[in-house]
């Protein structure tokens, strides 16, 4: 029996052991050209890891000027020697990037609206975004992380493309064909490298369009009359081509090598040996297909300043984790003087109790605020309370211990009801700050129980654990 005990105790403290070797450091495996840690990293809220305001300005620049003679005919091809003033009865018209007809609080608000829906899917769980119904500017603040840089190059788009004639400059494909884009990859032809892709799916009609513009733009080569080839038919793709052929260049221009019939186009991006090359452009890919996803804006911005803001330094925040860590040692420093072996025991326990608690708010991506860090702090006390009422019970009564824990388990629960309400109302609440406090509440109650339910009856609750 005594074996059996000393079997129990090695296999729950080395489970315990794995289980804060994985919240502390984490699990790694390669993954898509990298080596990654597998479990997610903690989603700090903006108020600890500071956040970025961005300013969208409404893009107020001339995309080009068209001249008109006295009669009101377009001069279609300007030249350098001719004088186009009002005096000699030309007018120049300056054609703006955004019209006056986009310039309405209508399509500020679609804008606003596409851009919450852009920040969504590039997995930002926080921000505050702001419009000034009046000037069109959009404020957005959004965390400093690392995700940072890959936010606000896929807010910046207006997400337009086009396959375009190359000569004439005809519009085949737009928007309006697209069901959806994402970033895929392969092997080049000779192995040695990886080619990233922008794959444009086409919608029924569009595929009918693409199948029918392979055919068209078959890549045919001719031989010229010094002897050079070149190859004709050959379409370019315009990406945000928001201020005129003068400014903008191609994304890409090709042709096809053969003719088109799954619907998809893929776009070449670019070609890398290493992680970081290909994760570059994988990056770049996958901010293309979030900003065609989620539609084009109907205004065209420009980034203006950023300000960095932090409402807690770094240095703030040690000192919380170095005062949190005193506390939690002399606690526990108190349960060994006066429990001895079992307060070993119920330290080794909450150990695996806090790391347990981290581990899950890492991988449920619960947004920690300095709420959320005192509704883990309240939760790590409810759990130190009920070790301590544990063990004093045992302390004081040679009964059964797995009904004392039992017991206290349920007197303590009787005690908290009120803070097991509040953290359920509390998780429903859309203000982060508040959810915050809420989610890791709740998660602390569930993991309580299941975690008390198990470790500690199996290591305090035999009668053969001896003081």
């Amino acid at each position: 029996m005594k074996k059996y005990r000393v079997l129990t105790v090695i296999t729950v403290i080395l489970v315990i052991a794995a289980l804060t070797s994985i919240s502390f450091f984490g699990v790694y495996k390669k993954k898509e050209f990298k080596t990654v840690n597998i479990v997610p990293d903690y989603i700090l809220g903006m108020d600890l890891s500071g956040y970025i305001t961005l300013n969208l300005d409404v893009d107020t620049s001339v995309k080009d000027t068209k001249i008109y003679d006295k009669d009101g005919n377009l001069v279609e091809s300007p030249d350098s020697d001719t004088d186009y003033s009002e005096e000699n009865g030309y007018t120049k018209v300056d054609d703006m990037v955004n019209s006056a007809d986009v310039l309405n609080e209508q399509s500020y608000e679609k804008s606003k609206a596409i851009l919450i829906d852009r920040l969504n899917k590039t997995g930002v769980k926080q921000y505050n975004i702001r419009e000034d119904k009046e000037t069109g500017r959009i404020s957005i603040d959004i965390p400093d992380d690392n995700n940072l840089n890959q936010v606000i190059t896929t807010l910046a788009q207006v997400g337009k493309i086009e396959v375009q004639d190359n000569d004439t400059k005809e519009v085949l494909l737009d928007n309006k064909d697209i069901s959806k884009a994402s970033a895929v990859y392969g092997t080049s032809k000779d192995g040695t490298s990886t080619n990233v892709y922008l794959r444009l799916k086409m919608d029924k009609d569009g595929a009918k369009k693409l199948e029918d513009m392979s055919k068209k733009y078959l890549g045919q080569a001719t031989t010229g009359d010094d002897g050079s080839t070149s190859t004709t038919n050959k379409i370019r793709i315009m990406y945000d081509n928001i201020y005129g052929d003068s400014t903008d260049k191609p994304f890409l221009t090709t042709y096809f090598g053969e003719a088109n019939t799954d619907g998809n186009l893929d776009v070449y991006i670019g070609n890398g040996t290493t992680s970081q090359e290909i994760n570059g452009y994988m990056n770049k890919a996958q901010s293309y297909a979030i900003a065609i996803n989620t539609g084009k804006l109907p205004v065209a911005y420009t980034p203006s300043a950023m300000d960095l803001n932090s409402t807690i330094t770094t240095k703030t925040i040690m000192n919380f984790i170095y005062g949190l860590i005193a506390v939690l040692a002399i606690l526990n420093i108190f349960l060994i003087i006066k429990f001895k072996l079992k307060g070993i025991y119920s330290v080794i326990l909450q150990v695996g109790y806090i790391a347990g608690l981290l581990l899950i708010v890492r991988v449920t991506n619960v947004p920690i605020a300095i709420e959320g860090i005192f509704g883990i702090i309240i939760a790590a006390l409810i759990n130190y309370v009920f070790m301590y009422m544990v063990l004093r019970n045992i302390l004081k009564q040679d009964i059964n211990k797995i009904k004392t824990i039992r017991n206290t388990i349920f007197k303590l629960t009787m005690m908290l009801i009120p803070i097991y309400v509040i953290a359920v109302i509390f998780s429903f609440i859309t203000i982060v700050n508040i959810s915050s406090l809420g989610m890791t509440l709740m998660w602390g109650i569930v993991l309580f129980y299941i975690y008390n339910f198990i470790f500690t009856n199996l290591l305090l609750g035999s009668r053969e654990m001896e003081a």
